[in-house]
Formats: structure tokens, C-alpha cells, sequence
């Protein structure tokens, strides 16, 4: 149910953006806020949707199934970029925004067809959800800090992500000031590879 609404809550910014677009009203301020409230949708959906991964496929085959998911988050990468930068010519912002709002409706079926068993419930002693949180909270950091490795691992992702974020904030603007929006495509599927 995470997922769906999830997916519900980005179909609602990007249909709002959808509408404000449209209207020519589509300012940066508006447009960087619902960017970041369906981010933030999308942050609640994925650790949901590799829970239920791990909740419907046989541990044998998880290595499998990961490695699956992690192919199409890269082809996602590689392919929309270009993508989006060829049809922005064609059915112009509307159109894109069009086919990604009703893309959430697919995703929404999809996930109310299928059937995800429930992971196996753990015992609780009463307490409350900040309690309990904080108690996940510490033992995953612990289970981390008592691997150096796996600290090092997360630190260096922590930079990367935020170098690589910055990055490609900049090099949008820069490549539209000489280029194509299929030219920023390419650049970015290149960053992909």
C-alpha cells in the first residue's frame, strides 16, 4: 500500500505540474517544490519496493531478481534522457508530463493486481513508533560501524551521490546554452554509462 500511495502522490505533483504548465504558470520555485515532494514520494517507494522483492521471490533467486531490478534502473537511465530530449521537440513539456502522470495510473494497477505476502511479523512489546524507530535506528547504525568496510562503502556513496547531484544540476543549463534538449539526453545517458 506504500507503493501505491506513492505513486498516487507523485501522480498528484506531476499532474498539478501537468496543470500549472499548461496554464503558463509554471514558475522555478513551484516546479523545484513538487520535483521534490514526488523525490520524496519516490524515496518511500523504494525501500517498500525492494521489501517486497524480498518478500515474493525465494532467497535462491533474490541475487537474480536484484539484479534484474538494478538493469532496469540502469536501462531507465541510458534510454529516458535521450528519450525525453527527443520527444520535448515533439509533444513539447504537456505532452511528457502527460505521459509520466498516466504512467502512475499503469503503476498503480500493476500494484493492485498483484498479490505481496507479508513479511513475517516480528514480536513487539508495546511501545511507541518514534521508540521503536529509534531503536531500528540504532542497532542498523551499529550493524554498519562494526563493519569499517561497509562504513567506508556508505561514505563513499554519500559523496558521490552529492557530487554527482550537484553535477547534474549544472550541467543541464550548461548544455541548453549551446545545445538541444536531445543533446542534455545524450550528455546524460553518456553519464549513465
Amino acid at each position: 500500500w506504500l507503493m501505491v500511495l506513492a505513486d498516487g502522490g507523485s501522480a498528484v505533483f506531476t499532474g498539478v505540474m501537468l496543470v500549472l504548465v499548461s496554464a503558463g504558470r509554471l514558475e522555478t520555485w513551484s516546479a523545484s517544490l513538487l520535483v521534490a515532494a514526488s523525490a520524496s514520494c519516490n524515496a518511500l517507494q523504494w525501500p517498500a519496493y525492494e521489501a517486497a522483492i524480498v518478500a515474493m521471490v525465494p532467497a535462491a533467486k533474490l541475487g537474480r531478481a536484484d539484479g534484474l531490478c538494478e538493469l532496469t534502473r540502469g536501462a531507465a537511465q541510458l534510454l529516458a534522457p535521450p528519450l525525453a530530449g527527443a520527444l520535448l521537440g515533439r509533444i513539447r513539456l504537456q505532452g511528457i508530463l502527460l505521459i509520466d502522470f498516466l504512467s502512475f495510473g499503469a503503476g498503480i494497477l500493476a500494484l493492485l493486481s498483484v498479490s505481496i505476502p507479508a513479511h513475517a511479523a516480528e514480536k513487539k512489546t508495546e511501545g511507541s513508533v518514534l521508540r521503536d524507530f529509534r531503536t531500528d535506528v540504532k542497532a542498523a547504525w551499529g550493524f554498519i560501524t562494526e563493519r569499517p568496510g561497509l562504513l567506508a562503502m556508505l561514505m563513499l556513496f554519500a559523496l558521490t551521490n552529492f557530487t554527482f547531484a550537484v553535477v547534474e544540476l549544472l550541467m543541464k543549463p550548461l548544455v541548453l546554452s549551446f545545445g538541444t534538449p536531445l543533446q542534455v539526453g545524450l550528455v546524460l545517458s553518456t553519464v549513465g554509462v
